[in-house]
């Protein structure tokens, strides 16, 4: 599979181009106008990008992005399998709730999804980031082609997409109190903790399949702070971790869409930290 996408402007000419029969074998299949004010979706584009442009300063109030598999595994997707396939990416970009476009387009007999999204966030008065966009492509790629049982497309490292995960890991260190938590939290999350054999003792393993150094990934903590926290508890070495990546890799992800909420990943991952030291206190307290 393949996902392209960027943040852009000019409503009238993207929603021009997602409606025009042009070199598709049949006329477009509007799949899903959400959130927008207007039913008809040139009408949703076009005053989106009226209302954006009085709102904020920014000429790209869009993200466009295109779900393209291979031909023969396109062919199998229903519209529900799509619109679960938008679900999956929206929640890896972290644009829920706002409103969005699906279109299917048909071309020399491939069928590939168009959805665009409004990133103007009304509750907050703000343009949602589009950061980190081709990691993001490729973690949902990842989990759409585990859901499906498409043919695996390899990924690469890309050191411009390590901030990425700095942001993730000091989040999740944040979020939690001790050893366990976080291996547990980091797990939920995509990456596996291991013991490297090297002068990087510390080990992330990325949802990507990668081996990171945990403590170059914290922002603003040190090996003590690291060390101080793990004191005593046992790490897999980084070859069973990666073992452990490979072998469970994805299934976490599949959830995401089924969950009726419109949290983030990190405050959802916070309720379930709430709730497990919720759970210690009543242990505790019937002792």
């Amino acid at each position: 599979m393949v996902i392209r996408g960027k943040s852009r402007g000019n409503g009238k000419q993207l929603a021009a181009y997602l409606l025009a029969k042009r070199d598709n074998d049949i006329q477009p299949l509007v799949l899903q106008t959400r959130g927008f004010a207007d039913i008809d979706p040139v009408a949703s584009l076009v005053n989106t990008s009226l209302d954006v442009a009085l709102l904020s300063k920014s000429t790209k109030p869009f993200y466009h992005c295109i779900l393209n598999p291979r031909k023969n595994e396109a062919l199998d997707m229903s519209q529900d399998d799509w619109e679960q396939a938008a679900n999956i990416l929206e929640k890896w970009m972290q644009f829920d709730e706002l409103p969005r476009l699906m279109v299917l387009h048909t071309k020399n007999g491939r069928t590939h999804l168009h959805v665009v999204w409004s990133r103007f966030d009304y509750q907050t008065s703000k343009l949602r980031a589009d950061k980190y966009n081709y990691y993001k492509h490729n973690s949902a790629r990842a989990d759409l082609e585990i859901k499906f049982d498409h043919n695996r497309t390899s990924l690469k490292r890309n050191k411009d997409l390590e901030p990425w995960h700095k942001e993730q890991l000091t989040n999740l260190w944040k979020l939690t109190d001790n050893a366990s938590d976080f291996v547990a939290s980091a797990k939920a999350s995509g990456y596996e903790i291991g013991q490297g054999l090297d002068r990087r003792p510390y080990r992330a393993i990325t949802p990507e399949g990668k081996s990171i150094d945990l403590i170059r990934n914290l922002e603003g903590y040190k090996k003590r702070d690291f060390e101080a926290r793990f004191n005593g508890y046992v790490l897999p070495t980084e070859a069973a971790a990666l073992r452990m990546h490979h072998q469970r890799f994805g299934t976490y992800i599949e959830i995401l869409p089924e969950q009726k909420n419109t949290q983030s990943v990190f405050e959802s991952l916070q309720k379930q930290l709430d709730e497990m030291k919720q759970q210690r206190r009543n242990r505790q307290m019937e002792y």
